[in-house]
C-alpha cells in the first residue's frame, strides 16, 4: 500500500493504547486528515486481567526475545483482538486503519533501543484491516527519545479549542510528560519524571487496589521528605529537554522503611515535583496547566500540583476532551499523519536533529 500526499483526505482510524501502568487498552476513533481533528469519535476500554498484567510486567526490560516476552507479546496482542472485537460489537462503526502502539517493555534511548511488543500482522488479519504501528522506533535510531509523541496532537486540540498561551498539558500516565505551546507556536515536550506507575505498583501490592482512587490513600499518609529527596536526587531532573523515562527508571530502596501508606503519600508528592521541575525548565510560566490521563483524576494529586506549582490546574475535560482517551486519539492521529508523510517528533519534543515521520504499515495477509 502506498502512503497518500494528498493533505485534505480524512481518514477515520482507530488507535489503540496500552501504557505503561498496565491498567489495560484504550481504543478511540478520530476521524483526521492529519492536521486537523475533524471528530473524537467512540471509545473503549478493556481492562488487563491480573494473568495478563503479571504476563507482561514479566517482561518488562528485556532487550532479545526469550519464551518469557513471546508470551507477553501473544498476551498483549490477543488482548488488543479482543478489544477490538467486543468494541466492533458495542458500535457499527467503519474505519479505515489501525493505528497500533504495543506495550512498550523497554524504553532506553541513550542506547539507541525501544522494544514495543505485540504482533501487528496478527493483528491486521484478525480484524482485517490495515494496522499502522512501530511508531517510535525511526526516532530512537535517528539519536531522539522516541518520547513523548502525543505532543503534536496536543498542540492540534490546544490550538482548536483557543487556549490562551503559553499553557502546557501534563499527561500523567504510567510515567509524566509536559506539552508547551506558547504564541509562537513553539512547542516543546518531554518526559517530566514518575507517574501513576509507581503508585499503582504499592497499591497493588498492599492494597489490592489497581490505584489510589481520589488519592484517598495518598491524602491519608504523610510526605517523608528525606526520602523525597532521596528520590529527587537523580540526575533525570537536571537534565535538559528533550528527554525520556522508562518507567523502572528509578532506585525505590530509600522507600524500603516506610508504611505501604506512607510510601504511597511520598510516591505522590514524588510526581508532583518531577512536573514542578518541568514546569520550571520551560521558557515561560504557563498561564495554565491541564491534567491528562489516569492522574486527574487523583484529587489530592491534583491539589499539590496547584499547590507546587503556583498556576491553575484544569482537567482537560473541561475543555471538552476525554482525558481517558488521548493517547489513543492520539495514536490514530499519527497514524493519518503517517499517511500524510507528516512528522510526528521535532527536534523539541524527542531530540531528533529534524521533524520525523514514523511508523510502518502492514495490510492483512
Amino acid at each position: 500500500m502506498t502512503t497518500s500526499r494528498d493533505h485534505t483526505e480524512k481518514h477515520v482510524i482507530l488507535g489503540c493504547m496500552s501504557g505503561t501502568s498496565l491498567d489495560g487498552i484504550d481504543v478511540a476513533v478520530l476521524t483526521t486528515d492529519g492536521a486537523n481533528v475533524i471528530e473524537q469519535g467512540a471509545t473503549y476500554y478493556r481492562p488487563y486481567t491480573d494473568q495478563e498484567r503479571n504476563a507482561i510486567r514479566a517482561s518488562f526490560g528485556r532487550r532479545m526475545p526469550d519464551d518469557i516476552t513471546r508470551a507477553a507479546e501473544q498476551v498483549v496482542t490477543n488482548a488488543h483482538i479482543d478489544a477490538i472485537q467486543k468494541f466492533q460489537a458495542e458500535h457499527n462503526i467503519n474505519f479505515d486503519y489501525i493505528a497500533f502502539h504495543g506495550q512498550t517493555i523497554t524504553h532506553d534511548p541513550a542506547q539507541k533501543f525501544t522494544w514495543q511488543i505485540g504482533d501487528a500482522g496478527e493483528l491486521a488479519h484478525a480484524i482485517g484491516c490495515p494496522v499502522i504501528y512501530d511508531f517510535r522506533a525511526d526516532d530512537v535510531a535517528a539519536g531522539g527519545q522516541g518520547a513523548p509523541l502525543l505532543p503534536i496532537y496536543h498542540r492540534a486540540l490546544m490550538i482548536k479549542a483557543g487556549i490562551k498561551l503559553p499553557s502546557i498539558v501534563v499527561n500523567i500516565g504510567g510515567v509524566s510528560n509536559i506539552t508547551y505551546l506558547s504564541f509562537n507556536d513553539n512547542l516543546i515536550a518531554f518526559d517530566c519524571g514518575a507517574g501513576n506507575a509507581l503508585i499503582d505498583d504499592v497499591m497493588k501490592q498492599y492494597f489490592d487496589c489497581t490505584y489510589d482512587k481520589d488519592g484517598a490513600t495518598a491524602h491519608a499518609g504523610q510526605i517523608d521528605d528525606a526520602v523525597l529527596d532521596t528520590l529527587l536526587n537523580n540526575n533525570f531532573f537536571n537534565a535538559l529537554y528533550p528527554k525520556s523515562l522508562d518507567r523502572n527508571a528509578w532506585d525505590l530502596s530509600c522507600l524500603n522503611n516506610l508504611s505501604p501508606q506512607n510510601r504511597v503519600t511520598t510516591l505522590t508528592a514524588f510526581t508532583v515535583h518531577g512536573i514542578a521541575r518541568g514546569i520550571n525548565m520551560l521558557p515561560q510560566k504557563p498561564l495554565s496547566i491541564y491534567i491528562t490521563g489516569g492522574g486527574r483524576h487523583n484529587k489530592y494529586m491534583m491539589e499539590l500540583i496547584a499547590r507546587e506549582t503556583g498556576i491553575p490546574v484544569h482537567s482537560v475535560d473541561t475543555l471538552g476532551w476525554n482525558g481517558d482517551f488521548m493517547e489513543a486519539q492520539g495514536f490514530a492521529y499519527m497514524g493519518a499523519r503517517f499517511l500524510k508523510q507528516l512528522p510526528i517528533s521535532f527536534p523539541l519534543t524527542t531530540g531528533v536533529p529534524h521533524p520525523m515521520n514514523g511508523g510502518k504499515i502492514i495490510t492483512p495477509a
